[in-house]
């Protein structure tokens, strides 16, 4: 199937991106003889026969679901971690680390009285939203526990063990 529609954007006169799959987490997962990922292996075989079809203009990736893209812990008590994908995204076809992550563009509330809502006029205020894709929730603060939503008492993200944000 993947082939197939590299094949139709080839003949559509080419793309700049293409994805050879998106969030198979479960499928990644699945471990083999010596600790190998048999689907990973498959997905840097389909990689290279995407490259072949489509050629060296066009980007391509894998995209990760968000809670896999940083490796494979098993749910087992062997406390092995293995970074799954590496093999796949340190392949020579493939063009940059994909991940699929659904980060919140806002955290406007009902009305105005909310800490978004005195610097904005609206939540459509495009400065606003621009803004919140480098420091918003979760790239810059979080909320550290339920009791703390409501009143929207924002956690900054920073590394303790080393004193920086």
């Amino acid at each position: 199937m993947i082939l197939n529609y590299a094949h139709l954007c080839k003949v559509a006169g080419g793309v700049d991106a293409f994805l050879i799959g998106s969030e198979m987490h479960a499928l990644n997962q699945v471990r083999g003889t010596i600790n190998s990922f048999p689907a990973v292996d498959q997905w840097a075989r389909l990689i290279s026969d995407v490259r072949s079809v489509l050629g060296a203009d066009t980007k391509l990736s894998y995209a990760a679901d968000w809670t896999e893209y940083f490796g494979f812990r098993p749910e087992d008590d062997s406390g092995d971690f293995f970074f799954h994908l590496d093999l796949l995204w340190a392949h020579e076809a493939c063009d940059f680390i994909g991940v699929d992550n659904y980060m919140p563009l806002s955290e406007w509330r009902n009305g105005f009285d909310h800490l978004d809502s005195p610097a904005h006029p609206h939540i459509y205020d495009k400065s606003y939203l621009k803004g919140n894709i480098v420091d918003g929730e979760g790239f810059y603060w979080f909320y550290a526990n339920d009791a703390d939503l409501i009143p929207q008492v924002r956690t900054f993200i920073a590394d303790s063990a080393h004193n920086k944000p």
